[in-house]
């Protein structure tokens, strides 16, 4: 638009032929608006400020120009039949195109610019062009001003018999187990869950609680539940705890099993580890009048697995239930099996007599009691996500955060923002004060050797060694094998069966294995104790799985070391991944001994053959294996098509 008004009123070259249209009325129509046009610019001369710095004749087409924009803006209602001028002024726009054309750039820049900035005008539809503002992410106020809690360990700890409120038998069975001491995030969410359970007047807050691997989260809801729940009558499934993996979900278990002894609460696990009408029988058992009774009081399960118990396992209900604790929650959120929270949460809004609460068409006391029943929500993860979008599927009733931050990143920038700043979530990514966190510079092919350096030269013990993927997992478990014959190599992935990995894990937590090469499937919530270093083999591809990684060292309160191999390729993604964890200054370069390194070259050649051998052998291993199975199935097909021949 702002173009079109420069072409059409900016006048032509005072040097040129004229721009007059021919006959008396057009000239006087022009002649009006060029006499009002000086009388406007006479009023406003106080206004208008002088142009310099220009030539003679530029000046006298910018005033020209002028004087027709301002003529227009003062008399445009009072004109009259100017459809006759059109092609006059038509003609002019041409002529003055051409003009603009011949111009140079800088002078048309120039022109436009100090014409925009003479005062007492507007041009209309004239745009500037403004850098566009970065849009902050404004959270809700219950995750931009969080309960935070420090990470010190000598100092934020809390003497067991000191904390107020606790049942003397669950500090007995503390003492039993050699724990004397609460964490910090023990210390302050404990009281905080049993003074809410004593609230009778108001449904209670949910709680989210974000806090580093091995800071004691799973004693932090254990306890509580335990406790509000051990003076029950009725045996009901009360408590529900769901977690992403099966090997974590036993892990839970065996916890509330522990602190469940001595009372009348029974706990069951649902993951598959038994069969599924085990797990039934496990669950619900038939009463003398055929009804069905509950035979639990707290279960663990995976999202799966429960649905599946919803769906198919007759007498299970969970229209009791009081308690959802919702572990390594920021996973759990991005399980999308058979939609097991919004099935949850259908099977709870359930009456007595199994009709929905929401279609009871009668206004009785057992509605009322019905409509106030609350399932409170318990989050516990390293890594809470702050999707606004995940979060609200959870339907968070005036959720309550406690988060751990070190007072030395108080100010620490998390997420592109910095935590003094309103809005920001802090704590997301904080690690273990104890942990020490180190990049290693190296190429992709050296890798192997680097970790041969690490073992035996540096005398590395107890070191669980991460890679992105199973093919990658078992491949250097060969290969360090070779490579090294001293170093006892053990493999977890999830390509095992259940009954391989868990003797992995007991010889790797025994002091058998010196190395344990894994995938991913032990960086989340797996308590291995005693695990001093872990190498990032491969770079993750998220900060998340970067967390929860180095988190399986440095747990309650030990010392651990974490070092990423960082090869020139992923140099970049890693440095971008720990500007955004505000670990800059935290995470130290390790450099190795290049001479020790080429004088293993010779030994690497062999232990790469020694692979290659290897893996062709597993190859026709396997063809062997899935040959017959195949051969099985195509003569089946064969038959079938036999008998179906013949029945025609």
């Amino acid at each position: 638009m702002a173009l079109f008004i420069v072409n059409r009123y900016f006048g032509a070259d005072p040097s040129g032929p004229s721009l007059e249209p021919q006959g008396s009325k057009e000239n006087d129509i022009i002649h009006t608006l060029n006499l009002k046009a000086k009388r406007k610019k006479k009023e406003h001369a106080s206004g208008t400020g002088e142009l310099t710095n220009h030539a003679p004749q530029q000046q006298d087409m910018e005033n020209h120009a002028m004087e027709g924009i301002e003529g227009l803006s003062s008399s445009f209602n009072d004109a009259v039949s100017l459809e006759d001028s059109k092609g006059a002024v038509g003609s002019a726009e041409r002529k003055l195109q051409k003009n603009k054309v011949q111009k140079k750039p800088r002078e048309r820049k120039k022109l436009k610019k100090e014409t925009s900035e003479t005062e007492g005008f507007t041009i209309l539809g004239e745009a500037t062009a403004a850098k566009r503002l970065k849009v902050a992410r404004v959270l809700p106020d219950w995750l931009a001003h969080p309960t935070v809690i420090g990470e010190d360990l000598e100092a934020d700890q809390l003497i067991v018999e000191d904390l107020l409120g606790l049942h003397p038998q669950l500090v007995k069975r503390l003492k039993s187990n050699n724990i004397h001491t609460f964490f910090p995030v023990q210390r302050v969410v404990i009281p905080a869950l049993l003074a809410s359970f004593q609230s009778w007047h108001y449904p209670p807050r949910d709680v989210c609680v974000s806090a580093p691997t091995g800071s004691g989260k799973t004693l932090a809801y254990v306890l509580p539940l335990v406790q509000v729940l051990k003076t029950r009558v009725v045996q009901r499934i009360q408590a529900l705890v769901v977690l992403p993996v099966q090997d974590l979900a036993i892990q839970v278990y065996k916890v509330f099993v522990e602190y469940t002894k001595g009372t009348r609460l029974r706990t069951v696990v649902l993951v598959g580890q038994h069969l599924f009408h085990q797990e039934q029988k496990s669950l619900v058992a038939t009463g003398p009048r055929g009804d069905y009774q509950s035979l639990a009081d707290i279960v663990v399960t995976t999202p799966g697995r429960l649905v599946d118990h919803i769906e198919n396992t007759p007498g299970f209900t969970l229209k009791h239930l009081r308690f959802l604790v919702i572990d390594e929650a920021d996973r759990i959120m991005n399980e999308t099996k058979g939609n097991w929270l919004e099935r949850l949460e259908k099977d709870f809004f359930v009456s007595q007599d199994g009709i929905p609460i929401e279609r009871r068409q009668m206004l009785t006391v057992a509605s009322l009691a019905a409509g106030r029943r609350h399932l409170r929500k318990l989050l516990f993860s390293a890594t809470l996500s702050q999707n606004p979008e995940k979060l609200e599927e959870l339907k968070l009733f005036q959720p309550q955060l406690f988060t751990v931050l070190s007072p030395k990143d108080t100010m620490t920038a998390i997420d592109g923002e910095s935590t003094g700043i309103e809005g920001s979530f802090v704590g997301k990514y904080t690690t273990p004060k104890e942990l020490k966190e180190y990049r290693l510079r190296c190429e992709e092919s050296v890798k192997p050797l680097v970790i041969k350096y690490l073992l035996l030269t540096l005398g590395w013990k107890s070191v669980l060694c991460f890679t992105n993927t199973r093919r990658a997992a078992h491949r250097l478990c060969l290969l360090l094998r070779s490579l090294a014959p001293d170093i006892r190599v053990g493999e977890f992935s999830s390509a095992l069966k259940k009954e391989e990995r868990k003797g992995i894990l007991k010889l790797f937590a025994n002091g058998d294995t010196d190395v344990l090469v894994s995938t991913d499937a032990m960086a989340r919530g797996m308590d291995i104790p005693d695990i001093q270093y872990v190498i990032s083999y491969d770079v993750p591809t998220f900060l998340k799985t970067y967390i929860h990684r180095v988190g399986r060292t440095a747990r309650a309160g030990r010392e651990g070391t974490a070092v990423s191999l960082v090869s020139p390729s992923d140099l970049m993604a890693f440095q971008i991944m720990m500007k955004t964890a505000g670990k800059e200054s935290s995470v130290e370069d390790m450099y190795v001994d290049e001479e020790e390194l080429q004088s293993s070259e010779e030994a690497y050649h062999e232990a790469l053959a020694q692979l290659k051998n290897a893996l062709q052998a597993e190859r026709v291993t396997e063809k062997k294996r899935v040959f017959p199975v195949k051969k099985k199935a195509r003569q089946q097909i064969g038959r079938d098509k036999r008998l179906k021949v013949k029945a025609h």
